[in-house]
């Protein structure tokens, strides 16, 4: 009996080895399988990223390229005076006599003659005012 009684035991303990082995097998098989699904999406995604980046560097090649063309268009325009349809253009002309003194004479000041005693203050008063502000 007692001979029976081992044979049994070992025979479970050998059932539960076996079983034991088995779902380790099955978690190993179950965990390649997870690894290789990873290993491929990981391959996926290094294919996009190098596409993504393909892909900004052409949308910023375009960019800068149209900002290129914009300004020449701009700077075509301002040179040869075109303008686009329904846009106005504003020129401004630079006085044609060039003046030294810091300040510009108004219409009142023109109306007082060289010789008065007015003007010779005014002129005064604008040098010095002028020879303040260069020191």
């Amino acid at each position: 009996m007692k001979n029976f009684l081992v044979k049994i035991r070992n025979f479970f303990l050998i059932l539960i080895a076996i079983i034991f082995l088995g779902s380790l097998f099955y978690q190993l098989f179950q965990e390649y399988k997870r690894y290789e699904l990873l290993r491929k999406e990981v391959s996926e995604l290094v294919k996009k990223e190098k596409q993504i980046s393909e892909e900004i560097k052409n949308l910023e090649m375009i960019k800068s390229e149209s900002n290129l063309l914009e300004k020449l268009e701009k700077e075509a325009r301002l040179m040869l005076g075109f303008k686009k349809a329904g846009e106005e253009v504003i020129l401004v002309v630079p006085p044609k006599e060039t003046t030294t003194s810091i300040f510009e004479s108004t219409s009142s000041e023109a109306e007082i003659k060289e010789n008065s005693f007015l003007k010779k203050i005014i002129n005064l008063w604008y040098n010095f005012l002028a020879k303040l502000k260069r020191d």
